[in-house]
């Protein structure tokens, strides 16, 4: 019996030693196999993309290297006096769209915005960060319909707008520019068939910037859009214009081109997860080079320069993205930029073209 069992003993831990290192041992798993191109290859597309940003730069007219910018302070912007020029300036243009006067108690106040709607399609907004007002009857802007008129004839109509309406104040270093005109078209389908029929122009929307110190104010906010429509009426209004006070408040000095363009590398490498992208995946459209305004929701004590490059950015098996990378034109800031590195916001591109009055 002794032996019987000593036998059974021995078969068990030949079996066990047998199975033990399959059981128990673990081997690493083999390692991920990284394939990163060439570092000549690498290098060859770094220097394509910077020659593609230095191209852009320099056509923006760039400021030069240790040049003295001015840096300007913009006027405060209140709830009252938002209020009361989002009042001002709809009561002079209501009448002309056939709705009466506001009053005090038409806006509705939230947090951050001012909302009325006097009568049928016609709205009033404005926003207390930037001082944005908006006045727009927005069935004759997108439905309506308007004479086929010329760039120049439209420039000309909201040039006059502006100036007899006193929309803007001027400093004796600021004047106004023309910025284009973009076209709001509809596009009716007959029943019967379901064939499309000819666009029909519903308004002509005009951009109006500025220049300070002769340069252009970029960025969505520093303009003044107005839409057209019928024979040639305003039948809205967009004004984003941030009144700058008299002197300068500092001056910072320009960088030169190289550091500008180090920092577009860096913001690109940040929007890209780290990594810079391939040359090929990216196509610097403009750049832009002035004193960068924000759109209406931001807060701004100052009006400082930068450069704003509009790039398109290929993602791997996905939409095309349009982004605007904003770097300091200068050696000190007053206030963060509007885009900080690594935040410059990317949307899904729908066409060539912005949004008509560009301020999102």
């Amino acid at each position: 019996m002794r032996m019987r069992t000593t036998g059974l003993l021995a078969v068990g831990l030949l079996l066990l030693a047998v199975s033990l290192p399959s059981a128990v041992i673990r081997r690493p798993a083999a390692r991920p196999q990284i394939t990163r191109p060439p570092l000549v290859s690498r290098l060859a597309g770094q220097a394509e993309l910077r020659a593609k940003i230095v191209q852009a730069v320099k056509a923006a007219r760039p400021f030069q290297a240790g040049e003295a910018i001015p840096v300007y302070r913009l006027a405060p912007v209140t709830r009252d006096q938002v209020a009361a020029r989002a009042m001002e300036l709809a009561n002079r243009m209501l009448p002309t769209l056939g709705c009466r006067p506001l009053a005090a108690a038409d806006l509705a106040a939230d947090d951050d915005y001012l909302l009325a709607k006097p009568s049928g399609s016609v709205k009033v907004r404005a926003y207390l960060p930037s001082g944005f007002i908006s006045v727009m009857d927005q069935d004759r802007v997108f439905q309506g319909k308007c004479a086929p008129l010329s760039e120049q004839q439209g420039a000309a109509v909201a040039l006059a707008f502006i100036k007899e309406q006193n929309l803007v104040r001027l400093l004796p270093g600021e004047r106004l520019t023309s910025a284009g005109c973009r076209r709001i078209s509809t596009f009716g389908v007959r029943a019967e068939d379901g064939q499309r029929q000819e666009p029909t122009l519903s308004s002509l929307v005009v951009l109006v910037g500025r220049e300070l110190a002769g340069r252009p104010v970029i960025g969505p906010g520093g303009r003044v859009v107005v839409f057209l429509g019928g024979k040639g009426e305003v039948v809205g209004l967009q004004r984003n214009w941030r009144e700058v006070l008299p002197g300068s408040a500092a001056k910072v000095q320009a960088l030169s081109l190289e550091v500008v363009v180090d920092r577009v590398m860096k913001e690109l490498t940040a929007l890209g997860g780290g990594k810079l992208p391939p040359a090929g995946s990216v196509v610097v459209e403009r750049a832009e080079c002035g004193y960068l305004a924000g759109g209406k929701h931001v807060t701004q004590a100052f009006l400082q320069p930068a450069y704003a490059l509009h790039v398109v950015m290929r993602v791997e098996q996905g939409p095309q993205l349009a982004r605007v990378v904003i770097v300091p034109a200068g050696d000190k800031l007053l206030e963060p930029l509007v885009s900080g590195p690594g935040e410059a916001k990317g949307v899904i591109r729908p066409s060539a073209k912005p949004e008509p009055g560009g301020d999102e």
